[in-house]
């Protein structure tokens, strides 16, 4: 299961809402927002994220061979929405795989402009996966494993707040942590170097 969690950060619905391009009001208990752009059929197209190209690419990464499992990474990303065409895409992923050459899966969190799959040039809240050892995967709740637990902020929703070059500067603390033999997806956001988290 992956979810988006503020509860343990302290904050108020109101106060994570208020990062995202999302209505105040929310779902009703028990119902849950899904985004579903209107010019995409999610049906008939698999995605990967290399399938962009790799102009501008830059990538840091860790390779961990021992036994030893690890449960999670986190990152602090800037939020930025670059101008791209519609055959175009920018991505920030925190990105974790497991397994070996052929047999790989993935979980990727971060942000995105992918007005393929999104039908606009915003900077949206973005999950991928590649479960079950799969030469593609989905972005957000369309493979299964994705759930949205949250009943305002939602994979898709559109970021609120855009760091300006030169200007005002907005981060994200990305987290994805496995917990209770559960994948939990947790976003967390630094706004004005306060250190309040979401």
């Amino acid at each position: 299961m992956l979810s988006i969690d503020a509860s343990s950060k302290n904050l108020s619905d109101d106060e994570l809402v208020a990062e995202f391009d999302v209505p105040k009001e929310g779902c009703p208990k028990g119902q849950v927002p899904i985004h579903k752009p209107k010019k995409f059929n999610y049906t008939e197209k698999h995605f990967h994220p290399n399938s962009y190209g790799t102009i501008g690419e830059h990538a840091a990464f860790i390779h961990k061979t021992e036994a030893i499992p690890w449960r999670g990474a986190s990152a602090w990303v800037g939020v930025y929405e670059p101008k791209v065409t519609k055959d175009q895409a920018s991505l920030v992923l925190l990105w974790l795989e497991n397994g070996h050459n052929g047999e790989l899966n993935t979980i990727q969190f971060g942000w995105a402009v992918l007005p393929e799959i999104y039908g606009d040039d915003r900077t949206r809240l973005t999950a991928y996966w590649s479960p079950d050892n799969r030469d593609y995967g989905c972005y957000n709740i369309l493979c299964k494993g994705f759930v949205q637990v949250h009943s305002k902020v939602f994979l898709g929703a559109a970021f609120k707040n855009i760091s300006v070059v030169g200007g005002k500067q907005y981060n994200a603390f990305l987290a994805i942590n496995q917990g209770h033999s559960l994948f939990n997806m947790e976003k967390k956001l630094n706004r004005f170097g306060t250190n309040e988290k979401i």
